[in-house]
Order: C-alpha cells, then sequence, then structure tokens
C-alpha cells in the first residue's frame, strides 16, 4: 500500500525527532553543561522532564511565589515539592530567597534564555544535516510503505 507524500513525510520527521531528543538526553545527562560563552548552563531536560516541575515553572512565570503558594496550587506533599524546588534550584531554573520566615521563588529568566539559545543552536546543528537528507530523500520521490 503506498503512502501519501505527506504521511510518509511525518513519519520520517517522528523518527528525526526522535533521533534528537534520544542524542540530547544521552549526550547532556549531566548535572550542568558548559556553554559557548563560558557560562554553566542548566540540565534543562532534567529541569522541564517532570510535569509538575514545568507546573511550577507556570506559576512563577505570573511571578514570584512563596514555597506555601506553590505547595497550595498542587495536590502533591510539602516535602515533594521541595524535591521539585531543589532541582530547579540545582538547575539555576530558579532563585530563591528569604523574606522574613518565607522563602520566595522566582524564574531565573537570564538562565533560561541561556538554555533556550544553546538548545536552539545545538538543535539547529542537528536538523541541519537531518533535514538536508530529508529533503534529498523527497525528492527522490520514493515513497512506499515501510512495513511491508
Amino acid at each position: 500500500m503506498l503512502k501519501t507524500k505527506w504521511q510518509h513525510s511525518w513519519k520520517r520527521i517522528e523518527k528525526i525527532l526522535d533521533t534528537i531528543l534520544f542524542y540530547f538526553y544521552n549526550k547532556y545527562n549531566l548535572k550542568v553543561i558548559f556553554g559557548s560563552e563560558g557560562t554553566f548552563l542548566p540540565n534543562i531536560y532534567r529541569a522541564l522532564g517532570d510535569s509538575t516541575r514545568r507546573g511550577i515553572l507556570s506559576l512563577l512565570k505570573q511571578g514570584n511565589k512563596t514555597q506555601k503558594e506553590l505547595v497550595e496550587a498542587f495536590d502533591i506533599s510539602q516535602p515533594a515539592i521541595k524535591k521539585h524546588l531543589k532541582i530547579l534550584l540545582e538547575e539555576k531554573i530558579i532563585s530563591e530567597s528569604m523574606n522574613g520566615k518565607y522563602r520566595i521563588y522566582s524564574l531565573n529568566v537570564k538562565m533560561l534564555q541561556i538554555a533556550y539559545l544553546e538548545m536552539h543552536q545545538y538543535i539547529g546543528e542537528l536538523l541541519d544535516q537531518q533535514l538536508v537528507s530529508l529533503k534529498n530523500y523527497l525528492e527522490k520521490g520514493e515513497f512506499r510503505d515501510e512495513d511491508n
């Protein structure tokens, strides 16, 4: 059974994206990586790899929050939230300050920007070759079902 160009192309793109994600997970599964500008970069994959941590970042995007406010926003325990905050702090994605007896958490926008630019650069370098290969493959016009 022949597939349409779009169906076959999408399957190929999914394989490329899986390859890219696998590459980054294996290559940069370190606590901290060193960026091209001489800065320490967070392991953004560790920081964003959990839905609770992504939720915390979404809340902090709206403004600074106390630990109590963050705990109240989730249906998990305070120690569990503290564990997620610790990971985000270790990766320097968020910062912590004290206001009296309260810990105030905020996004570290500069580190997020640096991590985003570095990821964009690395993914771009990987995709350049993959997209050239995909372009060449599509121009050949060979669209057959790989399942047969």
